[in-house]
């Protein structure tokens, strides 16, 4: 099958966006419940990417669900893309944000259509949807009003200039013209998020309909200089939240970041009380999710500073009390074998019922879910979502029940509903939506001298060529997943290996916290090790490796292609990091620089002579004389974490050697380099370029 043929088969394969549990009803005296899923697809061909949402009718078969069930799949409708979307608790109702002729807009429908459409240019702009760092919809008790996050400069384009008309002249209290003036922002993958504001939309025909602000949140002493989101309705008079510190300067960024300082707030509207629940700023509390009564709220808590991405401890707090103070219900992992939770976003809602709630612990390269009792304080993994090995994500948590998503890396996308069984230890499953696996194998090798493991795809026929894909991060974990990329080169033959290495998460703090001070030197060795064992177990051609890494797994492939030059016979490299000692002056994350190179954290206009010595001594740079293997380097220019001109560095200095080297730049992506129209062509040209290169 041509590379293209095969990219179009896996990239069609379609993933849950979102999903929500509906209220139980019946049918004579037969339990049934409606299931809201949303979906997306990517069509290769058109280069499209489709939304389309789906209904499935569970019904019970015996005296519940437990017993057995029949489910009736709806078919799908495709949707128009929107910023946000939330279904109520009940079903009834749907929440959508969304931009038309650039003005902004949310909606409220109901059975019979749009009960309430506002135009919110003058209040807000755009609206962060749940999932995103700041972003969540949140719903009153009786569904008349629906708690966001939105941009608050809604008229944006209204911006004042010495030289434009009389009412574009300036009026601001500094005498400043606005247009060219920088707005501090988030940094990679939030330069729009700037200053955040809470609003609800109300929907009381007899008192009011429309958007308000929650006032005077973002005016409160305590919350000058933060950036609010993710908001929780306790009632209709008091909601939980997170504030995130803005800084004095540029803001670090927060994308795959969770260690930066916040708080988590309880605010009353009616008092205008302002109630921290976590220290603050002294952790970083994120995705506070409320107990069904409202009684107890709990939080993910990060030790700030240090590694990116670390376990947490999960907190909870009992909000009645006057008094109390967080409990850590589940500690953060330090070892392998603990149960960890990492730095993968809760569910819209988690909690089971008000004494237990749901969360997603990573144990090396699988992801299973868990039951935790704030009653007895014990963590329960469930033995279901550990036989069937794979990466089990929770979308949707209510009445005892779970809506779950479950991918293998031969497996898209599955959706099931999972019931609580009679001691609250493990869940009866019905799947809800499934696709066909595709035609490979996949294992997991424990790494024999070091904590770490292995991911390896292959076809079902013997691989004549292995490429090896380090993660980037590096604090981040290869779960055994779906990867559109990755299994398109194991469907067109290859073999795909994917170490994690010592830094990786799921092994435990000790073992992520082990690579600082060691990047370029531990993670290369323990790559080639794993490397080196793959090829044993496996008996794969050691004389047709290539290396295909991104940003750190980019750092990763130059060290790797430098230090060990005749191992790989090509290699590809996206967004890579290459000289620290530059990097740390322009990317959003300078605190990475430092950290990762074993030296404490300061402002970047302290750095000494010797510290950034320190930082070009674990780059790939000094050694890119000794590069043999034929590269790709490929950039995206919008890049914020890590600028453009790291790869250029890369490129410039093979083609000055004389490796054969070709730059390719994607003028609309930035460091993932995720849109279809990007990862298309990067799959095609890499595996042409490997195969071009092979023996």
């Amino acid at each position: 099958m041509a590379a293209k043929e095969v990219y179009e088969k896996v990239v069609s394969c379609y993933d849950v966006e979102s999903g929500s549990i509906g209220q139980t009803t019946t049918s004579g005296d037969v339990p049934l419940i409606t299931i809201h899923t949303a979906f997306k697809q990517k069509i290769a061909t058109g280069q499209l990417e489709q939304t389309f949402v789906r209904d499935h009718v569970i019904m019970a078969q015996g005296k519940d669900l437990a017993t057995g069930a029949a489910v009736t799949s709806l078919p799908p409708v495709p949707v128009a893309k929107v910023q946000a979307r939330s279904r109520s608790p009940s079903g009834k109702y749907l929440f959508l944000a969304y931009e038309e002729g650039n003005v902004q807009y949310v909606e409220l429908q109901g059975e019979a259509g749009t009960i309430l459409r506002c135009e919110c240019k003058a209040l807000h702009g755009a609206v962060y949807a749940p999932g995103t760092t700041f972003g969540s919809i949140s719903w009153s008790a009786l569904e008349d009003a629906i708690f966001y996050v939105a941009e608050a400069d809604g008229k944006r384009d209204e911006t004042t200039s010495w030289w434009g008309s009389d009412k574009e002249q300036p009026s601001g209290a500094n005498g400043l013209s606005t247009k060219y003036e920088a707005k501090l922002n988030w940094g990679e993958g939030h330069s729009s998020a700037c200053n955040t504001v809470l609003f609800h939309l109300i929907n009381k025909p007899e008192v009011y309909q429309g958007v308000k602000p929650v006032l005077p949140i973002n005016n409160h002493p305590d919350l000058v200089g933060k950036t609010v989101g993710q908001v929780r309705v306790v009632d209709f008079q008091r909601v939980v939240f997170v504030a995130w510190d803005n800084g004095p300067a540029s803001r670090l960024g927060v994308q795959y970041c969770k260690n930066r300082p916040t708080t988590v707030y309880l605010f009353d509207r009616f008092d205008m009380s302002l109630r921290a629940l976590s220290e603050p700023y002294k952790f970083c509390a994120l995705e506070p999710q409320l107990s069904p009564s409202g009684k107890h709220v709990t939080w993910m808590q990060y030790a700030v500073g240090g590694p990116h991405g670390k376990a947490c401890d999960i907190t909870v707090f009992e909000l009645a009390d006057r008094e109390a103070t967080p409990s850590i219900v589940l500690p953060a992992a330090t070892s392998p074998e603990d149960v960890g939770v990492y730095v993968y976003p809760t569910a819209p809602s988690i909690w089971l019922n008000d004494t237990s709630f749901v969360v997603a612990t990573q144990q090396g390269a699988l992801r299973s879910l868990a039951i935790v009792s704030i009653e007895s304080n014990t963590t329960t993994v469930c033995a279901s979502t550990q036989a069937e090995r794979g990466t089990w994500t929770p979308l949707y948590v209510m009445d005892n029940k779970v809506l779950a998503k479950f991918t293998t890396p031969a497996q898209p996308c599955e959706v099931k509903l999972g019931v609580v069984n009679s001691d609250e230890s493990d869940f009866v499953w019905h799947t809800i939506s499934s696709q066909t696996a595709l035609d490979l194998k996949w294992d997991i090798v424990p790494c024999t001298s070091f904590i770490g493991d292995t991911v390896v795809i292959q076809p079902r026929t013997k691989p004549t060529k292995t490429v090896v894909v380090p993660h980037g991060g590096p604090h981040s974990i290869v779960s055994a997943d779906f990867y559109a990329l990755y299994a398109s080169f194991a469907l067109a033959g290859m073999a795909v290996v994917m170490p994690n290495y010592r830094g990786s998460l799921g092994f435990g703090n000790a073992t992520a916290g082990s690579l600082l001070g060691k990047c370029g030197t531990q993670d290369v060795q323990d790559v080639i090790a794993q490397i080196d064992e793959c090829i044993a177990k496996y008996a794969l051609d050691p004389t047709n490796l290539f290396v295909f890494g991104g940003s750190h797994g980019g750092f990763l492939t130059a060290h790797l292609t430098s230090q060990f030059p005749d191992k790989f016979r090509a290699a590809a490299m996206r967004n890579p990091v290459i000289d620290i000692a530059s990097m740390v002056y322009v990317t959003d994350i300078p605190d990475w620089c430092m950290v990762e190179c074993g030296l404490e954290e300061c402002s970047v206009s302290s750095l000494t002579i010797k510290e950034l010595d320190v930082m070009r001594q674990a780059s790939p740079l000094p050694n890119v004389d000794k590069v043999k293997a034929p590269t790709l380097v490929l950039l995206g220019l919008n890049d914020l974490r890590v600028p453009p001109f790291q790869g250029k560095l890369w490129f410039d200095a093979l083609r000055q050697n004389g490796v054969d080297a070709h730059l390719f730049q994607y003028p609309d992506d930035a460091h993932p380099l995720s849109s279809l129209a990007c990862e298309s062509d990067v799959f095609v040209n890499v595996f042409h370029w490997f195969s071009t290169h092979s023996l």
